[in-house]
């Protein structure tokens, strides 16, 4: 445990003392020499300020932009090639130099992300969410809202292009509520269906009751469908009482199952 806290002080220490440096000498002067003519804080040509970086400090808030002029440098691009040129030597000075510092600077803040934007779910994200939480493969919940922006990076799921305002999030409101339209509430839970309509909910739940007793269904000889018996003995074995007067309203739940001939159930009403 002491190696470590002195492990973190060491290298807090360490990373303080890179970045209170102030630019090496010779590199300022190369700086001033072949950059800071265009790139100073009164023409700043291109949008780029060089002058304004006086220590590593000042590199390490803003080291993108040295990345570049690094990248610039060495592709020929800095200095343009009618001003006057670096050396070799001096190229190889202060290039060195640049990405020695940018080489220090990340050590110092090596495991350290940088900020972190909590992100949203993207629309698509957001919509497979709901369908693989509901069943339902038809719910498109994010239909109506704006389409989602692209980063730098050029993807959409990026934390900083995933804006939340407050006309999405009202939209976000709205879909929560059409999708709760969808849902049944069961004896036993909630089930979801792609109708929003109870009558609906009702036929689906007989249509999978039809189904499964056609599917189990006795015929005599006659091909005659031997209701009254099958469904007296189904409820005897179930320890409910069946009267004459429950039967016909029993049978009608099989008068539309797609399993059996329509012939069948019609000889077994006459």
């Amino acid at each position: 445990m002491k190696l470590f806290l002195l492990t973190l002080i060491f290298l807090s220490i360490s990373g303080s003392v890179v970045f209170s440096n102030p630019i090496d000498e010779p590199v300022q002067e190369l700086l001033s020499k072949f950059c800071l003519d265009c790139h100073d804080t009164e023409t700043q040509k291109g949008d780029l300020d060089l002058e304004r970086f006086g220590s590593v400090a000042d590199i390490a808030a803003d080291s993108g932009v040295w990345e570049q002029v690094l990248h610039q440098i060495e592709d020929g691009e800095i200095p343009p090639k009618k001003e006057p040129q670096f050396s070799d030597a001096e190229r190889d000075l202060f290039t060195g130099w640049v990405q020695k510092t940018l080489d220090e600077i990340a050590l110092a803040n090596a495991g350290d992300p940088g900020p972190v934007v909590l992100r949203r779910l993207s629309n698509r994200e957001y919509t497979y969410t709901i369908r693989d939480l509901t069943g339902v493969e038809s719910l498109d919940p994010a239909r109506e809202f704006p389409v989602d922006g692209a980063a730098g990076e050029g993807f959409t799921n990026v934390g900083s292009a995933l804006v939340m305002s407050p006309a999405l999030l009202t939209k976000y409101l709205d879909a929560a509520k059409d999708v709760a339209n969808h849902a049944m509430l069961l004896p036993d839970g909630i089930e979801f269906s792609p109708s929003t309509s109870p009558a609906d909910w009702t036929l689906a739940k007989l249509d999978a009751i039809r189904n499964l007793y056609a599917k189990h269904m006795p015929w005599d000889s006659r091909d005659k469908l031997r209701e009254d018996n099958f469904l007296s003995k189904l409820f005897r074995e179930s320890d409910l009482r069946v009267d004459s007067w429950h039967i016909p309203m029993i049978k009608g739940t099989f008068q539309t199952t797609e399993s059996c001939p329509p012939s069948r159930f019609s000889s077994a009403q006459d």
